[in-house]
């Protein structure tokens, strides 16, 4: 009896295990893990200056462009042709000389807060310039050109107190050079060379880094003023055709560096500090003053 009880256990555990096998096999199996949905971590996100680029690309006719690769694509902007990225991927640079740019500038530039130069010469713009570009106060180096160009030049300009060079040029922008210029603590290099009215401020007498300044070819009026011989960094004056009037500031002829000075094309009267003549670029000689 005590067998027959064993055998029929056995039976009765052999069952069970073999129920428990089928259910394993034909009941419901787990729920699949659900794929990870989107985050931002796996969609870069756009870029904050994109709205200011395309701004830029339809107020210059972007599609005339002799190069807009990229422009307006999904790509990064890094990639969009003249734009450069610091490591924080905003705009640190644009650089699109003779491009075919057409149209004004936007005011929309004034936001891209990390730019640091901006380069678009020997295209076709027109003015005037946007008075939002003083707000780049990152900005170290630029240089415009506008074809046909109207308006003056903005006394905002003035708070770009890193800027190192400034080159802007056109046919038509007219009016005086602010005198706001004279915040421009960095400055090595200022090119104006445009259609500009009245006098040359004496403010930058201010401008202690000074190198080069070329205010050729405007319509400056008054006198040369007394203050830039305080620029003792100063190697080249370039006050060439304008309509400037009076002496040659004698303080010129104690800076340091200066080594070439042209005026000739103004109605300057008086003499000349012999000490200018030996400079080794100038044009002197063609003013018919003598020597003091």
């Amino acid at each position: 009896m005590l067998n027959l009880l064993r055998v029929v256990s056995l039976a009765t555990l052999l069952s069970l295990t073999i129920g428990l096998a089928a259910c394993s096999e034909t009941g419901p199996s787990a729920p699949e893990t659900p794929a990870p949905s989107p985050t931002s971590a796996s969609v870069p996100a756009r870029s904050p200056d994109r709205h200011s680029l395309v701004a830029l690309y339809n107020a210059t006719d972007g599609p005339q462009w002799t190069n807009g690769e990229n422009w307006l694509s999904d790509a990064p902007i890094e990639s969009w042709y003249g734009v450069d990225v610091d490591s924080y991927g905003r705009v640190s640079k644009i650089s699109l000389p003779e491009n075919n740019l057409t149209g004004a500038l936007p005011p929309q530039l004034g936001s891209l807060s990390g730019l640091t130069s901006l380069y678009i010469f020997r295209d076709n713009l027109t003015g005037p310039i946007p008075p939002e570009l003083g707000n780049l106060t990152n900005l170290e180096y630029m240089e415009i050109s506008l074809g046909n160009s109207t308006g003056t030049i903005p006394p905002e300009l003035g708070n770009l107190r890193n800027l190192q060079l400034m080159y802007i040029y056109g046919n038509d922008l007219t009016g005086p050079i602010p005198s706001e210029f004279g915040n421009l603590e960095s400055m090595t290099d200022l090119r104006l060379g445009i259609s500009l009215t009245g006098p040359i401020p004496p403010e930058l007498g201010q401008l202690s880094n000074l190198r080069i300044l070329q205010l050729h070819g405007n319509n400056l009026t008054g006198p040369i003023p007394n203050e830039l011989g305080r620029l003792r960094n100063l190697e080249w004056l370039y006050l060439d055709n304008n309509e400037l009037t009076g002496a040659i500031p004698p303080e010129l002829s104690s800076l340091p560096k200066l080594e070439w000075m042209f005026l000739r094309e103004n109605d300057l009267t008086g003499c000349i500090p012999e000490t200018l003549r030996k400079l080794p670029g100038n044009d002197l000689g063609d003013l018919g003053l003598p020597s003091c």
